[in-house]
């Protein structure tokens, strides 16, 4: 544990040669008196509430509640936090780069729990592997390097963790980057630049996945050497599918184009309800439904 500007942070990494027996991954500090939470304020508090799904969502006074409504896109989240009532004190898990997911599976879309205050205690909860309705095989190895950090100086900064002496410590099953790993660039074309442009990369060893330009353009993070399935994304909406080889040291170019009619209503289609985005956004309370369960009063 090293302190530093107000701050403690544990930088850790696990390294596993076998899927766990209980069947998933995953560390939880459980803490004591840090009843909020940070992004999503109240609604993994189940503190008081009575279950009405599968002792996993809860009904807190017409509201309902639960430890999977923490959850976000692995793609786009980079930090999350238990707090106290005044948010002065944060203690939160963070994801410093691509090494924090490269050894999970589910791709950049997949969510897991993060947070949950029950009365007794607040998990906040670090998934590596889950059992959670699971879309992929784990894959073994070293997962992270992720960060727990501990702060009175408002929301800790994934961005600003600086991991790199993970290079030098000779981990098993960690793999450097320098001289070890590659990059693929390119141009994702025939997707719109009106959603966010997502290009993922796997095989059984790791899985990666950057956002593209509005133009389209990108580059992977640090992958090591062998060949990855490469695929395009517009917002969630599966657009195109490749194979690509990466070789340690070096950058592979490879562009990639929206796969026609992917992006077009076909003839067959009886009607289109809102856009090519592979969300569910043009439902009623949409926007409700990663947070509040049907019955929920609002």
């Amino acid at each position: 544990m090293v302190f530093r500007d107000g701050a403690a942070n544990i930088w850790m990494g696990t390294s596993i040669n076998k899927e766990p027996s209980v069947g998933e991954l995953r560390f939880i500090f459980r803490l004591t008196g840090l009843t909020s939470a940070y992004p999503y304020g109240d609604v993994s508090n189940t503190a008081g509430g009575s279950a009405i799904e599968g002792s996993d969502v809860y009904n807190v006074n017409g509201q309902t509640r639960s430890k999977f409504y923490s959850s976000e896109r692995f793609i786009d989240e980079k930090v999350y936090c238990a707090t106290d009532s005044g948010a002065t004190v944060h203690a939160c898990f963070l994801r410093p780069n691509h090494q924090a997911t490269e050894k999970g599976s589910g791709g950049p879309f997949f969510r897991d729990i993060s947070l949950n205050w029950g009365g007794d205690y607040h998990s906040v909860t670090y998934y590596m592997n889950s059992g959670h309705v699971p879309t992929e095989s784990i894959r073994t190895g070293f997962y992270g390097p992720y960060v727990f950090a501990m702060a009175r100086s408002g929301i800790p900064s994934a961005s600003s963790i600086d991991v790199s002496f993970f290079e030098s410590l000779n981990l098993k099953n960690y793999v450097p980057v320098s001289g070890k790993r590659g990059y693929v660039k390119g141009t994702a074309t025939g997707v719109s630049s009106s959603f966010p442009i997502v290009v993922h990369w796997y095989n059984s060893g790791y899985q990666f996945w950057t956002y593209a330009s509005s133009s389209g353009a990108f580059t992977s993070p640090p992958m090591p050497a062998g060949s990855y399935t490469m695929k395009l994304y517009q917002d969630e909406f599966l657009a195109a599918t490749q194979t690509v080889s990466v070789s340690a040291g070096s950058t592979a170019t490879a562009n990639i184009a929206a796969t026609a009619p992917a992006l077009t209503q076909s003839r067959s289609t009886v009607f289109k309800l809102g856009d090519y985005d592979g969300q569910p956004t043009g439902f009623l309370n949409a926007a409700n439904q990663l947070r509040m369960h049907p019955s929920d009063s609002r």
